[in-house]
């Protein structure tokens, strides 16, 4: 079938797709992605069912599940939004909700400052202009022509200003959405001119220049019209320098307040470049391939990345060189059960959950990880021998405080038969985010991981 063009899909808008294919076919367009256990299901509701009632309907199916299975400890819960309620995506709709406040108020914090300096040069020229206004009174004009007549100067003095932001917000937005960001997806942004955002700058441009424009008109028409026209008023009274002073002190205050925020802005992002991570950030690249996609065997295509691996480390200026199925700080998540003998999981779990990943040798020492205690994976760790693994340090201080990890075992919840042995503790790396506290992580023999895309990171 061909679907209408303008169609993108409703479950994460800005994520382009290209076509859509049975769910079924998954393991064969996605054979170097290990998994996905996590699912969207979007349903359409029948007529007279609100919203409330489903979510109702799903907290009966998630309980009735929870009670024919009282011996699993992971209970489900299912919830529901409906796709008024998302923004982007309802995983991350929070964070980007605070982020899109957070960009608001700032950008509405310059505008009121832009407003306050144009409200004191109009109330400058409000000083020059008395005698004019004088003159009109004399003539005849009442206060409120003449505050109607500076009230359209201070509109179309900002209509001028609104289309020009409009102007140069499109030919910025413009040139954002053609970068290409470092992401492997496909992010197709619909931003542009429409209804609501012209409707939201005209209301603001209106209201700026009612709002900063009615205090100069104000002023300008209380000038006394016989002293003015004898050049007796002079420039102004202690009622005028208050306003002018008021517009100053409120100028100056926004303008620290932004300059306090740029300062912390500014502080916490030389904070997050010199944060460790934990692994070295120098001179290296990365390449990936994608191996699963191909007709090779599983064997073949072990048999590849070997060869691909001792292709790189042959390479003049490569120091070292390895392989691994997940970068730090990657997007995505990839952890599974585990039971450690002697810790019992979570009371909500039936198994403690793990990040992990399938690395060669050298990969450690590719990636500036020391290994604290014990050794790191070796070329001799073949996939039809003693099944290892190498854990971090948040690993071996939470499940064995005190004690020595190496020569502890742990067993897959779904192979309580087959342990692996610990033989090594390394360094603790930053794995989600740069904020997060070390995290428990499990690293295997790349020759234990099944058919996946190998990731190879070298210096340069």
């Amino acid at each position: 079938g061909v679907a209408p063009s303008e169609f993108k899909g409703r479950i994460a808008p800005g994520i382009g797709s290209d076509f859509w294919v049975p769910l079924r076919m998954y393991p064969h367009l996605a054979p170097n992605q290990m998994g996905n256990g996590n699912l969207m299901i979007l349903g359409r509701l029948a007529p007279g069912v609100t919203a409330d009632q489903a979510r109702a309907r799903l907290d009966a199916v998630a309980a009735r599940y929870n009670e024919e299975r009282p011996e699993i400890r992971n209970q489900l819960a299912l919830g529901a939004v409906t796709l008024d309620e998302i923004i982007l995506h309802p995983n991350f709709d929070g964070f980007l909700l605070a982020v899109t406040v957070l960009l608001f108020v700032a950008v509405g914090l310059v505008l009121l400052v832009a407003c306050v300096n144009l409200a004191g040069f109009l109330l400058s020229r409000a000083t020059e202009r008395r005698k004019e206004m004088a003159v009109r009174v004399a003539m005849g004009a009442n206060r409120g022509d003449l505050v109607r007549q500076l009230l359209v100067e201070s509109l179309v003095l900002a209509a001028v200003g609104g289309a020009l932001g409009l102007l140069s917000g499109q030919v910025v937005l413009g040139s954002l959405l053609r970068l290409e960001l470092p992401l492997d997806l496909p992010i197709q942004l619909e931003a542009g001119l429409n209804g609501r955002l012209l409707l939201f700058t005209g209301g603001a441009t209106v209201a700026a220049a009612v709002l900063f424009g009615l205090t100069p008109a104000l002023d300008a028409t209380r000038t006394p019209v016989a002293a003015t026209l004898r050049d007796e008023a002079g420039t102004g009274g202690r009622k005028k320098r208050g306003v002018r002073g008021v517009l100053v002190a409120g100028q100056m205050a926004l303008s620290t307040v932004l300059l306090v925020v740029a300062a912390l802005f500014l502080r916490s992002l030389q904070h997050a470049t010199r944060l460790d991570v934990g692994f070295d950030t120098g001179s290296a690249a990365v390449v990936t391939v994608e191996a699963g996609a191909s007709d090779l065997t599983p064997e073949e295509r072990s048999r590849f990345a070997e060869e691909l691996l001792q292709e790189v480390r042959s390479q003049p200026g490569v120091v070292v060189a390895g392989i691994t199925t997940r970068l730090p700080l990657d997007l995505g998540v990839t952890n599974t059960g585990f039971d450690i003998p002697g810790v019992e999981p979570p009371p909500d779990r039936d198994a403690h959950l793990l990040e992990f990943a399938y690395v060669t040798n050298g990969y450690l020492e590719t990636m500036g990880i020391d290994v604290m205690e014990g050794r790191g994976i070796q070329d001799s760790d073949r996939a039809d021998g003693q099944r290892v693994v190498v854990v971090t340090r948040a690993m071996a201080e939470r499940y064995w405080p005190g004690e020595s990890a190496v020569g502890r075992t742990l067993f897959r919840s779904n192979d309580p038969v087959n342990g692996y042995l610990v033989v090594g503790v390394a360094e603790d790396s930053k794995i989600w985010s740069l904020t997060e506290a070390p995290r428990p992580t499990c690293t295997w023999p790349r020759r234990r991981a099944p058919a996946s895309a190998p990731t190879t990171w070298w210096p340069g």
